[in-house]
C-alpha cells in the first residue's frame, strides 16, 4: 500500500483518490452511453478500489495529525484535541473524597 502512495504524486491525499473514484464513475457512464458496454463494466469496477485507497489515505492523515499533536476534525464539524492533551478520566470513575 505504501508503494502506491509513494509512486503516484499527490497520492497521499485522500481527495485525490475520491476525485479519481468520481471520475471513473463518469468515465464508465460515458462509455456505456457510447455503446461500449464491456469497457463500461470494466471501468465500473475501479471506483470501489479508489474509494478504499481514499479511505486509507484519510486514516493515514488522521494518524499523522494525532502523532504530531494537531487537533483532528470531528465528523459533523468541530475539533477534537489529541488524547495526550485531554485529562484522563476512566469510565465511571469518581474523584476521591477529601477526608
Amino acid at each position: 500500500m505504501r508503494d502506491v502512495m509513494e509512486m503516484v504524486p499527490k497520492a497521499g491525499s485522500s481527495s485525490f483518490w475520491y476525485n479519481l473514484c468520481f471520475a471513473t464513475i463518469g468515465l464508465s457512464a460515458a462509455a456505456y452511453m457510447m455503446g461500449r458496454k464491456h469497457l463500461a463494466l470494466f471501468v465500473g469496477l475501479w471506483p470501489p478500489t479508489f474509494a478504499a485507497l481514499g479511505n486509507r489515505a484519510e486514516v493515514n492523515e488522521e494518524i499523522i495529525n494525532l502523532a504530531s499533536g494537531q487537533p483532528i476534525q470531528r465528523l459533523g464539524g468541530g475539533e477534537v484535541m489529541p488524547l495526550a492533551e485531554q485529562p484522563f478520566r476512566a469510565q465511571g470513575a469518581t474523584r476521591p473524597r477529601a477526608a
